[in-house]
Formats: C-alpha cells, sequence, structure tokens
C-alpha cells in the first residue's frame, strides 16, 4: 500500500518555518513513530514552554473524562473541589464556569509593572520565565494571554 504521505523532510522547513519565525518546535508523528523533530529560536527538546489555547483543549478533555466517570460535577461550585479559591475571584463560580471561561477574574495593571494583578499572574504562569527576566522586557514586548 502506498503512503498518503510525503516524507517529514519535504514538509518540515515550509511549516516549520525553521528561517527563525515564530515557530519554535516541530514533531511529526506517523503510527505512533517520530518522523521529524526540529527546534529552533533557542528551544531545546526539554525546554519549557507555555502551551497557550492548547492547554485548553487538554483540560477540557480531562474534564470530559472525569466528568464521565462521575469524579467531577460541572454544576458544582470550583471551590468545593479546590477551597484555596474561596478567597478568590473564583468564589461563587462553578466548575462549568471555568470551562467556558465565563467565570469573569479581571486583571488590573500592566504586565510589565511589579505589584499589580496581571504582573502577579504573569510571573506565576511563568509566562516570560523567572520574574528577573520578566523585568528585563521592553513593556512593547509580546502581548500575553493571546491564544
Amino acid at each position: 500500500m502506498t503512503s498518503k504521505f510525503r516524507p517529514a523532510t519535504a514538509i518540515a522547513p515550509r511549516s516549520a518555518n525553521t528561517s527563525g519565525g515564530t515557530t519554535d518546535g516541530f514533531l511529526v508523528l506517523h503510527q505512533g513513530e517520530i518522523a521529524f523533530e526540529t527546534y529552533m529560536n533557542g528551544t531545546e527538546p526539554h525546554s519549557q514552554h507555555i502551551a497557550r489555547s492548547g492547554s485548553k483543549s487538554i483540560t477540557g478533555t480531562v474534564f470530559g473524562i472525569l466528568v464521565h466517570r462521575g469524579l467531577i460535577e460541572p454544576e458544582s461550585l470550583v471551590t468545593r473541589y479546590l477551597p484555596e479559591l474561596q478567597a478568590t475571584a473564583y468564589r461563587g463560580a462553578t466548575v462549568q464556569h471555568l470551562l467556558d471561561m465565563t467565570a469573569g477574574a479581571t486583571l488590573k495593571g500592566l504586565w510589565y509593572a511589579p505589584g499589580n494583578d496581571y504582573f502577579n499572574y504573569v510571573v506565576a504562569s511563568g509566562y516570560f520565565g523567572p520574574p528577573r527576566d520578566i523585568l528585563t522586557l521592553p513593556p512593547t514586548y509580546g502581548r500575553p494571554f493571546c491564544g
């Protein structure tokens, strides 16, 4: 049987934008095996990397499994499972609110200015690496949470 797939080397340079673009890694799986793998822009195989919207897909899938198994109830308050959130903006939000991203927590302040909610969130998420690295970034660098 002839494979309908082209060799990874034929598509990777264009698809992975290996010429210094914004792609940091590119991996092709075929029948459960790594067919091609490359890293760019200083990224290495074990580098930590923010997943952005990919996190939503993974979280939604895991929660779907947990709901199906009866281990979590979407209509329950999130504080039933994480009581630590009682003193936060998530008090009163249901698990479903969080899954739908409708909890309405507000981040105030500039992401690059220490001492405000937005900056603290960026630091806690590790978005730009250690806090000392954030302080050296220009205010025009990146736009967090655009994904």
